[in-house]
């Protein structure tokens, strides 16, 4: 969070505090041993992390009308020991800013679920990714699958990889959205900020925010020089370096702010193959992360002010870490013939895999956000350039025989303009002050308009067939009548082979096919937007957002096969296409709300909005058939009861909604598997007829004493598919509801990897070590969710029990000199935790993990 500057107050530093009510118990004699400590070290003027100005003016000050401004943490110079500084009786927690709607806003005057994690949060519990701070966040899951996230808000989300699908849950970095799945970790170093929306986020961030957004907020210069190092080294070679510096260059008129990032893991997943059969990686689930930002501020340009930044990120994911287990014995003893030291054991961070398995990403960024002042009104201009560089290799089968292997390779640019018109504060409804002797109180109105175009210029995703992928097939369901291969298998072989012996009895062949899918893609966005904030009298009020955006969208398609014979791709089903494809749609989106603040402690709001995701192709089709080729437009509706507060004096943050969403057409992106079991690497994309969830989400700050914080978040999520009778099915239980459909009837199933319950309690105690100047935070926390299925096709086979995992740290550090030494441990209590499972082919189940336990230690220096 910032520190808010408010008339009469000196801000002191903070850090975060937090401690769950089970670590209290366990901590609770070290507190009583350090109390009067802390007593004795407040009253002489000393503050340590996570406490704000302990004088009694601070204490007992009201808070202010208007915010002068907001600095982060960093900038607050060291506390001044102070001899008549007297004890508070609790620390007041500082108001949270957001830009939800474009504007800087106090969190509790703004009538949307939303959560926010803040600096000294992401570094007090060493927050690098996307899934670590989902489970701090109510109702929000981002799945870390090695080789891409899987984000989901309140259930809706994705599963698969497909570049063309943009998932309802959206990202935007800066102010500016973006659809690829890559760009959700990309910003995750030197940040100011994380803001989650939920709900339909359209007349601010346009379509496909249909369940919501995570706006991720990077540090920008300062006026005065600060910055910070810090470097962490722990379990699975866990080398990590963080580092930012900024200040003015040209005092008045140039501030610049430069960091970098180095981050690389080795992973947690064992190769137990033989490394000389190919380029396999050795670990799966590793990481190697490199970026730079560089930030300028133009502070007066003429009468305006411009910023811009520049960004290189590279990320390299290592193995998807997918294990194979529970494999029928003629599929065991099959896979056992190419690789003697293949594992099947389930749940033990080992696989066994022969070809390469990596996901390489370069984005380059240029934004550009201007600003400048007409009279009393602000006029705003956004712009941003992005390249996203991706290439990734899969070894779909997930087994040491080199049955199939995928890879891709795609450049994806993205332009984006945005230019609005900010008013001030008006009299009455725009200016009209009175009707009929009323006062009309007074309003506010933004708006806008937005272009985005967005291309992928595709170099080609490659699948390799080897011979040997029959010989799976074979051992998985060699005597089964519905395997389009028994009795057709025998001849085919020996027509092509006649050296080889039939049955496959050793096929170690290095035969193979390829067959290339070439997809290009063109969409142009365009929106015009409008908001009004109406306060027509001191405690009731409206709001009212809408934005009409039109999309049009150009595919091209061409699959063919590559390798100079092409005998096996027939017999798989694997079929050469050429098509175009064209789309144009236009939508209205819409928010409305009425808030009811009594004071400003206190907020409650009723909202509706209605949301779009536009329409799309299918990039991964692997026979061309034109119903898998294109998907149309899904709408959501969603109605919201948010109440916001702070209570008991400012010690206490609560936030909670009430909601009800419903989806219409809701696009369901699921594994394709043909008869011949090609599974995993190609996707189908379904307009499930209706969805629902509804639910509540809360989350609460608590500063129960001057050293220790609790913060708490709880999620309860009803959601399920209404109408969805085209869900896929796993390769052993196809059709399971017996009608004329060979698809699996999903209606009224939960979403998969949606728990009903989600839950997290974090905390940390500060207190002095006696006197020394040093100081010390011992926190611990847990993180909980229900039961939840694990694969698309909502198998009970496939799921995840309820599971609980501890986190703790412990910390010691010097304020006044900026140091901290920390230790960190995740997952303490080593629960393996399913976050996807599958059946690529009948007998061969698959599943990838959460990371184990993981233990490290941090040093940081701020200055």
């Amino acid at each position: 969070m910032s520190v808010r500057h408010r008339s009469g107050r000196k801000p002191r530093p903070q850090a975060a505090a937090r401690l769950s009510g089970l670590a209290c118990l366990c901590l609770a004699g070290l507190v009583q041993a350090q109390a009067q400590a802390a007593d004795t070290f407040v009253e002489a003027g000393t503050t340590m992390p996570g406490i704000s100005d302990p004088s009694p003016a601070a204490a007992a000050a009201p808070q202010a009308e208007a915010i002068d401004e907001v600095v982060s943490l960093d900038q607050v110079p060291p506390p001044v020991p102070s001899a008549s500084a007297q004890p508070a009786e609790a620390p007041l927690l500082e108001t949270v800013v957001v830009l939800a709607q474009k504007r800087a806003e106090a969190i509790q005057d703004v009538p949307i679920s939303i959560s926010v994690l803040d600096d000294q949060f992401i570094q007090d519990w060493s927050i690098t990714d996307l899934s670590t701070a989902a489970l701090y966040t109510p109702n929000v899951k981002m799945a870390d699958a090695g080789y891409f996230i899987m984000p989901r808000i309140r259930g809706f989300g994705t599963d698969q990889n497909n570049k063309a699908f943009e998932p309802p849950a959206g990202v935007a970095v800066d102010g500016i959205p973006y659809t690829r799945l890559e760009y959700f970790n990309s910003a995750m170093f030197d940040l100011e900020r994380m803001e989650v929306y939920r709900g339909p986020q359209g007349t601010a961030f346009g379509k496909n925010t249909t369940a919501g957004l995570i706006h991720l907020i990077t540090k920008s210069p300062s006026a005065g020089y600060q910055g910070y190092a810090e470097v962490q080294s722990g379990q699975f070679q866990r080398r990590r370096a963080e580092a930012a510096v900024g200040g003015p260059l040209l005092e008045g008129f140039l501030n610049f702010r430069l960091a970098g990032l180095y981050d690389q893991r080795e992973g947690f997943v064992d190769n137990s193959a033989e490394q000389s059969l190919s380029g396999a990686p050795r670990h799966g689930r590793g990481v190697d992360r490199r970026g730079v930002r560089l930030k300028l501020d133009f502070l007066d340009l003429w009468g305006s002010e411009l910023k811009l930044s520049l960004e290189s990120v590279d990320s390299k994911s290592i193995g998807a870490g997918l294990e194979t287990y529970d494999p029928s014995d003629a599929l065991r003893q099959a896979i056992l013939r190419y690789e003697p030291r293949s594992d099947f054991i389930r749940g033990n961070y080992v696989n066994t895999i022969n070809d390469p398995d990596f996901r390489n990403i370069r984005i380059e960024t240029l934004n550009a956000d201007w600003r400048y002042q007409l009279g009393d009104w602000n006029l705003v201009a956004l712009g941003g350039y992005s390249v996203l560089k991706d290439k990734a290799g899969l070894d779909v089968d997930a087994t040491a025989v080199p049955a199939i292997f995928g890879g891709d390779q795609d450049r994806s640019p993205t332009t984006t303009a945005e230019l609005r018109l900010e008013s001030p504060d008006l009299d009455g409804l725009l200016g009209m002050g009175q009707l009929f002797g009323v006062s009309l109180g007074h309003s506010n109105i933004l708006g806008g308009l937005y272009y985005q175009r967005r291309d992928i210029q595709g170099d080609g995703i490659v699948f390799r067939f080897g011979l040997s992928y029959l010989d799976l097939l074979v051992a998985a369901d060699a005597t089964s009548p519905d395997n389009p291969l028994a009795g057709a298998l025998d001849p085919l072989l020996a027509a092509l082979y006649p050296l080889l012996p039939a049955p496959l009895g050793s096929t170690n062949s290095t035969y193979s096919e390829e067959v290339t899918q070439d997809f290009d893609q063109q969409a142009k966005a365009g929106a015009a937007f409008t908001q009004l904030q109406w306060h027509f009298t001191p405690e009731w009020g409206m709001e009212y957002g809408v934005r009409y955006n039109r999309e049009s969208k150009d595919a091209q398609f061409n699959q063919y096969y590559s390798s100079p014979t092409a005998i096996l791709m027939p017999v798989l089903g694997v079929n050469e296409y050429q098509a175009q494809r064209h789309l144009s749609e236009s939508n209205l989106a819409q928010r409305v709300s009425l808030n009811f603040e009594p004071d400003r402690d206190l907020g409650l709001f009723l909202h509706w909005a209605k949301g779009f995701r536009g329409g799309g192709f299918n990039s991964f089709s692997y026979n061309g058939a034109p119903e898998t080729l294109s998907f149309g437009p899904e709408s959501a509706k969603d109605w919201g009861l948010d109440f916001k507060a702070s209570l008991l004096g400012g010690n206490m943050h609560l936030n909670a909604s009430l909601y009800r969403m419903t989806v219409n057409n809701f696009q369901v992106l699921v594994g394709e598997q043909s008869n011949t079991g090609i599974g995993l690497g190609t996707t189908r994309v379904q307009n499930a007829a209706a969805a629902r969830a509804q639910g509540l989400e809360a989350d609460m700050t608590w500063a129960l004493t001057r050293w220790f914080t609790l913060f708490s978040t709880l999620g309860l999520n009803d959601s399920k598919y209404l109408d969805f009778a085209d869900n896929a099915c796993e390769p052993d239980n196809q059709n399971t509801d017996g009608d004329a459909n060979p698809h699996c009837d999903a209606s009224g199933k939960p979403f998969p990897l949606t728990p009903k319950l989600t839950a997290g309690t974090l905390g940390m105690v500060t207190l002095p070590l006696f006197g020394t100047g040093l100081g010390m935070q011992l926190g611990a926390g847990f993180d909980y969710q229900s039961w939840q299925y694990t694969d698309t096709a909502l198998d009970s086979r496939f799921r995840q029990g309820g599971i609980m995992r501890w986190r703790a740290t412990l910390g010691i550090g010097n304020p006044a000199q900026g140091w901290s030494l920390r230790l960190q441990g995740e997952n303490l209590t080593d629960r393996v935790v399913s976050i996807r499972q599958a059946e690529l082919i009948k007998g061969a189940r698959v599943e990838g993990v959460d990371a184990p336990r993981t233990i490290y230690g941090s040093l940081r220096y701020d200055f």
